[in-house]
């Protein structure tokens, strides 16, 4: 399916969003549900997903474009969105904003969220039998927060609307390696770093400093500052590890999105939403754990936004069925005779922690994550 550029309108500013839309390969049920994949960043492209992730179309290193064999795309239908406005091939209509400055840039998530309301509203005016078929939306890094914002909206606007055959069907959302509770998950890097023994201990003490100093300027709503000391935080680490890849500490390859270049230099995009970087979206999740089905998933060698930082979070969540996730069996979860990782789950909330696998672990470990996906959307798990 040929990507998709709409005209818009939300926040009072004229933009235009792109999004790529491809119906389920070989779908397993009449109706297959609907996959809406949100990257991270903030700023980065949907179409690091597609194209070195879990979508149908992959990237060779010489960059020429592959049909890939594990892909969620196979029984799900997939939508990739370039948001907020000014990520990838999304952009405020020319003549609005000539001074590249923040003005017309969403500056939270919950501006995003507005306009991934409007998104979701041309989608389903373009493919009206999508209204039928289950929703899911996914995503990782700083999708952590966009997932839950958007899902929030979404749960608000079926709560009020009148007639029924208007609501979105929202069935679940998924989130990997989610940069959720910043607060909460910064206060791991000194010991991860540690335990990695990438640092010395003296150096993995500065960067305990860095984050409380992050965690302070949070506490006192001095949200610019908590962001630029979070950014201290792994500039400090970076002189210390050598040039790692955070993502991934395995290896000290980079990925190279130098093709995508273009999709993903939005500074102005980047700079606006500077402020919301530290902000916590944890009170969205009790909510949604009440009314759909969640995931939340993880890979073993990420630095940035791992399992560390992510367990203190999930396991604060304030449900009617924490006391039962807290209590269920940690299953060694397999695939193809290997151990791929660790399962969690009771009632709605599944938790998955994904061995041999860093930030983006539909990159890192298609098959698992291919396995991980079915089981959440067929309530395998």
């Amino acid at each position: 399916m040929f990507p998709f550029l709409y005209s818009s309108y939300s926040r009072s500013l004229p933009w235009r969003g792109f999004y790529w839309y491809f119906p389920a390969q070989k779908p397993i049920v009449a109706d297959p549900p609907l996959i809406i994949w949100l990257q991270g960043g903030p700023g980065s492209s949907s179409m690091i997903g597609l194209f070195y992730e879990m979508g149908p179309i992959g990237v060779t290193e010489q960059h020429k474009l592959f049909r890939r064999q594990v892909t969620w795309n196979t029984h799900y239908s997939m939508v990739f969105v370039d948001q907020p406005v000014g990520t990838g091939y999304s952009y405020l209509t020319p003549g609005y904003n000539q001074t590249h400055s923040y003005e017309g840039y969403t500056k939270s998530v919950e501006e995003a969220a507005q306009d991934f309301m409007v998104f979701l509203k041309r989608f389903y005016e373009q493919y009206p039998e999508q209204r039928e078929r289950k929703l899911y939306i996914a995503g990782e890094s700083y999708a952590g927060k966009y997932v839950p914002a958007f899902a929030a909206s979404i749960h608000e606007y079926n709560v009020k609307v009148n007639d029924l055959s208007e609501e979105i069907p929202l069935a679940g959302i998924a989130i990997g390696n989610g940069l959720t509770h910043p607060v909460d998950q910064i206060k791991h890097h000194a010991d991860l770093a540690l335990q990695f023994g990438i640092v010395s201990l003296e150096q993995s003490l500065e960067i305990a400093k860095l984050a409380q100093q992050a965690i302070d300027y949070a506490q006192t709503g001095d949200w610019n500052a908590a962001s630029d000391a979070r950014i201290k935080l792994f500039d400090f680490t970076k002189a210390s590890a050598g040039e790692l890849n955070f993502y991934d500490l395995r290896t000290d390859v980079q990925n190279d999105w130098s093709w995508m270049e273009q999709l993903l230099n939005q500074d102005s995009m980047k700079q606006a939403l500077n402020p919301d970087i530290m902000k916590s979206v944890i009170h969205l999740l009790p909510t949604l754990l009440e009314n759909y089905k969640v995931l939340l998933y993880q890979g073993q060698f990420d630095y940035r936004d791992g399992i560390p930082g992510n367990t203190e979070w999930i396991r604060s969540l304030n449900w009617t069925g924490q006391s039962g996730f807290l209590q269920a069996e940690r299953k060694i979860w397999k695939v193809d005779g290997h151990i791929a990782g660790y399962m969690t789950n009771h009632n709605s909330f599944t938790r998955v922690e994904v061995s041999r696998a860093g930030h983006m672990v539909p990159m890192n470990a298609p098959m698992p994550a291919l396995d991980m996906i079915t089981k959440f959307i067929e309530d395998q798990i």
